[in-house]
Formats: C-alpha cells, structure tokens, sequence
C-alpha cells in the first residue's frame, strides 16, 4: 500500500466523527453532562484546551497534563478536513522541530491515529517523560503544543 493511500485512508478515518456540536472531554462523557466542567481539565492546560477548542475545526475530545514521573501527556482530538490540512501540513511539521531541543532518550512523542474505549477516532499527540526532571520537560512539551497549535488554529 502506498503512502498516499495510507493517508487517505487515516484522514477519512479522523474526518468520520468529526462534529463540533459532539465537543466533550471525557469528564464529560463519564458524567453524562452536557455542560462542559473546565474545573475537571488539567488546570496546566487548562486555558490552552478552551482557546483551542474556539476553532471551528479542531475538537478536543481528551487531555491530560502528565503528572508524574514516567507518566504521559497528550491531547487527544478530532478534526474536519480544514483542521486535517492544517494538523498535518503545518502543526506537524513544525511541532516536530519545536521539540527537536529535547533528547530523544528522555522523552517519547508519538503521533498516533487511534480510536478510544468510546469509539471515538482522532489524532493523539503523546508525551511520556522518563527523566527525573519531568516537570522542565513537561513545561517545554506544552509550551511547544500551546505554540504550534494556537498559531495554525486561531
């Protein structure tokens, strides 16, 4: 299978579920509320997840800071097809030379296409930090993620 088809086939995937009206975050699945409780997000980031959400063609679905040692950050959402073309021609790219400062023996950064335990489908940008001085490397990881993403989904 060629590449091209192989991103076809992860776009259409993502663009599949995607609806604004659906905006939740988990907290607000596992409750059955329809009113979004910001006091639940992470409160690292926090502002950035409600700044972000703002744009019409991005939804985050999941989110956590990290919190400690050996425990992963990431943001977890799904796109329409514009939010598609911006993710993968522009927060790519530039994301993944954002976090080029970082050794990559302390730290893992996938990008992975994937669909949770609520059968939702979209992209999850992870972090796990190994060092004992995760709390610099998480800083750096969001600050990056705040950066990248905000500047291309504004």
């Amino acid at each position: 299978m060629d590449k091209q088809k192989i991103k076809m086939d992860f776009k259409e995937l993502i663009l599949a579920d995607f609806s604004k009206e659906n905006f939740s975050l988990s907290y607000d699945k596992t409750s059955g509320s329809k009113e979004h409780d910001w006091n639940k997000v992470d409160s690292y980031i926090r502002e950035f997840v409600k700044r972000l959400n703002k744009n019409k063609n991005i939804s985050t679905l999941y989110c956590c800071e990290g919190h400690k040692e050996k425990d992963s950050a990431y943001l977890f959402f799904t796109v329409n097809s514009k939010g598609w073309d911006i993710f993968y021609s522009k927060v790519v790219p530039e994301l993944s030379h954002s976090l080029t400062f970082i050794d990559d023996s302390s730290l893992n950064i996938p990008f992975n296409i994937s669909t949770t335990t609520y059968n939702t489908k979209g992209i999850s940008v992870q972090c796990v930090f190994r060092y004992e001085c995760w709390e610099f490397y998480k800083s750096k990881f969001w600050t990056a993620m705040e950066k990248t993403f905000l500047k291309h989904f504004n």
